[in-house]
């Protein structure tokens, strides 16, 4: 338990001092794209937590992959932190803590977009741009495939679902078609 809590003092802590500053959304997005790149690789991780490796080289390792990103200061703080206490290998779930609180005090909602093709950047914006306008919050999309949709989208925001697609349609017909045929197998007085 112990652990725990000093794992959330880590989000806590970078969650304060982003929101003081006045660069939580920036923080966020980086803290996002980190999250979402340690999920898939863990060079970063296994480079900040190796034990032959000094502090100093490390330091310089976060400030250079950071170099390029405006208002990255807090987050390359809070990662030198992290590093100095050996905190490396719970780096995902600190962060994961932290985007909690965070896209709580922004009002960041999260979608995930379903078709069955690829869709343009450009068509992705426009869905974000709706939903942001019906919602009256600021939403985060992540766009996967899935062949089962057939033709058309899905959308899922937490237990909020909205789907326009062929897939859903011949779902909805083979139900009906199935609803007929048992009313006719039922039979009448005679039947």
């Amino acid at each position: 338990m112990y652990k725990k809590a000093n794992l959330e003092a880590y989000a806590i802590a970078v969650y304060e001092l982003s929101v003081e500053m006045n660069v939580a959304h920036e923080t966020s997005l980086l803290l996002t794209a980190l999250y979402k790149e340690l999920k898939n690789d863990t060079i970063f991780i296994d480079i900040l937590k190796n034990n032959e490796t000094s502090n100093e080289y490390k330091f310089d390792f976060i400030d250079n992959i950071f170099a390029n990103f405006d208002k990255s200061d807090v987050m390359k703080k809070f990662l030198k932190v992290v590093v100095e206490h050996k905190a490396v290998s719970n780096l995902p779930r600190i962060i994961s803590s932290y985007l909690k609180l965070v896209n709580d005090h922004l009002n960041i909602k999260f979608a995930k977009i379903y078709s069955a093709f690829p869709i343009s950047e450009d068509k992705l914006n426009l869905i974000k741009a709706k939903l942001e306008k019906e919602l009256n919050c600021l939403v985060d999309i992540e766009h996967r495939i899935d062949p089962n949709i057939i033709s058309g989208i899905r959308i899922k925001m937490n237990s909020f679902v909205i789907e326009n697609s062929l897939g859903l349609s011949l779902k909805r017909l083979t139900k009906f078609i199935n609803l007929k045929d048992n009313e006719k197998n039922k039979g009448g007085i005679n039947g």
